[in-house]
């Protein structure tokens, strides 16, 4: 086999893994955070503050995964420009 139909290969296997991953991290997520949601509309003894504290940190959270998706699709799109130009793939 040719080593730069190999090369491409493991770098796809790694995108589509970290693809995969990621997605099931952000189904967690955003379903923990329904959750969280849920319960803290029923809490009444939580500090309206505290809600909105927590509402704060859920966007934060939110934001940082998907800058660190964004991150690496741009080092995917890197390696595989370098490839294409380098080896001709």
């Amino acid at each position: 086999m040719d080593i730069k139909a190999v090369v491409k290969k493991v770098v796809e296997v790694q995108k589509t893994s970290f693809d995969n991953g990621y997605e099931a991290l952000v189904t967690i997520q955003d379903n923990t955070e329904k959750m969280m949601k849920a319960i803290l509309t029923q809490a009444p003894l939580i500090p309206q503050e505290n809600k909105e504290a927590l509402d704060e940190w859920v966007k934060m959270y939110r934001k940082g995964r998907d800058d660190f998706k964004h991150v690496l699709d741009d080092g995917y799109a890197k390696v595989e420009k370098y490839m294409s130009s380098t080896l001709n793939i």
